[in-house]
């Protein structure tokens, strides 16, 4: 159902054509994000040595913008982007199927990454108020990442901590997003997005072996018409003219 709604709101962005938004126009503002992923647990393995598997994924993003509208309804820009992730899984481990000590590890790795984009934005009116419009994304990004693994037993107040910096990174990313656009006054408008249409990545890692070398690996990810329920910005812009007495 939520993939059904999200093409027919695609399918909005080609039928209306006309803006009230103008040439010269300057918006400068920004939106938060939140992305968010239930508990997920897994079956026991074959061998009965893991009890059941959880996971879940927690983040926020503060990511501000300046944008300048070329024509009625074409604006380029520029948006940067802050992004702090927890990801958090359990296993509950046995040293002997079924009746051996039951062991829960916890997995904590948190990630931060700042990124840089140029935009481009078109924009679509609905009604007097309500607009749709499509932005894609040009930029790049440098994030770092921080394990912490618990160990406990069963009935024992004791805690083993392992602690590990994993590797540092650097993106090159092609993003294109939808976003209902809000005017509750000339002035301000309210953005809100969930999902995109298209995304593109390029990530290149570094890393250090046991020995000190660096090890550098690289890999792609793809997606279209992703539709995250748990996945969605809220933003702000404030829209001004550049042409006196306007």
């Amino acid at each position: 159902m939520q993939k059904q709604l999200f093409l027919a709101s695609c399918l909005l962005l080609t039928l209306c054509a006309f803006s009230q938004i103008n040439v010269n126009d300057l918006f400068i503002g920004g939106a938060l994000g939140y992305e968010g992923q239930g508990e997920i647990t897994k079956p026991v393995n074959s061998n009965q040595t893991t009890d059941k598997y959880t996971s879940g994924t927690q983040g926020f993003s503060i990511i501000p913008r300046v944008g300048y509208f070329i024509k009625n309804n074409l604006a380029i820009g520029l948006s940067a982007s802050y992004t702090h992730t927890t990801e958090k899984y359990n296993t509950y481990l046995r040293d002997f199927p079924q009746v051996g000590t039951l062991t829960e590890k916890t997995h904590t790795t948190k990630t931060n990454h700042l990124s840089c984009a140029i935009f481009g934005r078109y924009v679509y009116q609905l009604t007097e108020n309500f607009y749709i419009s499509s932005t894609a994304f040009l930029g790049a990004g440098h994030g770092t990442s921080k394990t912490t693994i618990e160990y406990r037993e069963q009935n024992s107040s004791n805690v083993d901590i392992l602690k590990n910096n994993l590797p540092k990174y650097s993106s090159v990313f092609f993003s294109l997003n939808p976003e209902i656009i809000y005017f509750p006054t000339k002035r301000i408008g309210l953005e809100a997005s969930v999902g995109r249409i298209f995304h593109y990545g390029y990530i290149r890692e570094i890393s250090e072996n046991f020995y000190g070398n660096e090890i550098e690996s690289r890999r792609m990810y793809f997606d279209l018409f992703n539709v995250n329920s748990v996945k969605f910005t809220f933003g702000l812009n404030y829209y001004m003219s550049l042409i006196a007495n306007k």
